[in-house]
């Protein structure tokens, strides 16, 4: 008998909104079990917000122009090496978004809102956000910032 490698399965999670209706954390409103790190997410209807102080990381994330997603002041949107699209709009408030890995490509072509939040992009990943045309900053800190070979943060707005 031969012994073979392990796999992962990776799972598609759906937004159902059967929880609270609005929070990311809430299991409730994914039909059992929020996304986790190796989950491709699809969010087709509904406001979800990731609340303060809340860390999510997920392999990719589709949205549709019938929903919004809101990253909450001090949470963080990560997305790992996942194709993902996102057309429903997108708010970061001094919050933090991050793409990271050769085989993630983040585009969002939704309205798009980013003020005092940090954008970062790591192993050739890609972010475009075509649609942020204005940024404030209070502070000093790093805010943006592209690591690694072929890392691209695309704001062609600004």
């Amino acid at each position: 008998m031969e012994l073979l490698e392990d796999r992962t399965l990776l799972a598609t999670v759906s937004w159902v909104g059967g929880g609270d209706g609005v929070s990311w954390q809430d299991a409730g409103n994914w039909g059992g079990t929020a996304p986790t790190a190796s989950d491709d997410v699809v969010i087709a209807t509904g406001n979800v917000v990731i609340p303060v102080n809340n860390t999510v990381s997920i392999r990719s994330l589709n949205t549709t122009t019938g929903s919004s997603l809101t990253v909450s002041s001090g949470a963080t949107l990560q997305v790992n090496d996942g194709d993902s699209t996102v057309a429903g709009s997108l708010t970061v408030l001094n919050a933090t978004m991050r793409a990271q890995g050769a085989s993630s490509q983040v585009s969002v072509t939704g309205a798009t809102n980013v003020d005092g939040s940090n954008l970062y992009v790591s192993g050739g990943a890609t972010l475009s956000l075509p649609n942020v045309t204005s940024y404030s900053n209070n502070t000093a800190s790093d805010r943006f910032r592209a690591s690694g070979t072929g890392s691209v943060l695309d704001l062609p707005g600004l």
